[in-house]
């Protein structure tokens, strides 16, 4: 997967980058409803910088590709949208084991395994950027 950025702050060996964010859906009909247009329009705001290594010399603006491994797509869609659902049905389904039928406690449960599988993928998604090594392929 590739994508543009722009040369922050260069250091021996590498260089921070800034991420050029694109609209998910700029060409979509559905403009106002869409999810994924939503999160890009919300975190267009957010700064999304990350430490590169390049054995180039690298200046402040120039405009870069990078290369970002698949299996990290991957790992990361993973712990997205899986680990929250996995952790609020873990959590209902042990709340209905437990619990009475129709006992206000199992959506209570289904919300609280939610809460703990977003914490758990704040944690593990910190780690995951943390061994990120994103590859320079066009200066």
């Amino acid at each position: 997967m590739l994508e543009s950025a722009r040369v922050v702050a260069p250091f021996s060996g590498g260089a921070w980058v800034s991420i050029e964010s694109r609209l998910a859906c700029q060409g979509c009909a559905a403009k106002r409803g869409c999810g994924s247009g939503l999160l890009a329009r919300w975190q267009d705001n957010r700064s999304r910088r990350f430490a590169v290594r390049s054995e180039t010399p690298l200046a402040v603006g120039q405009r870069i590709q990078l290369a970002v491994p698949a299996t990290h797509f991957l790992q990361s869609a993973v712990i997205v949208y899986l680990l929250p659902l996995i952790s609020a049905l873990a959590a209902g389904v042990l709340a209905e084991i437990l619990l009475p039928p129709s006992h206000w406690g199992v959506p209570a449960a289904f919300l609280a395994g939610l809460a703990g599988g977003v914490g758990l993928f704040k944690c593990c998604a910190g780690r995951l950027s943390r061994r990120l090594s994103l590859r320079v392929i066009d200066s």
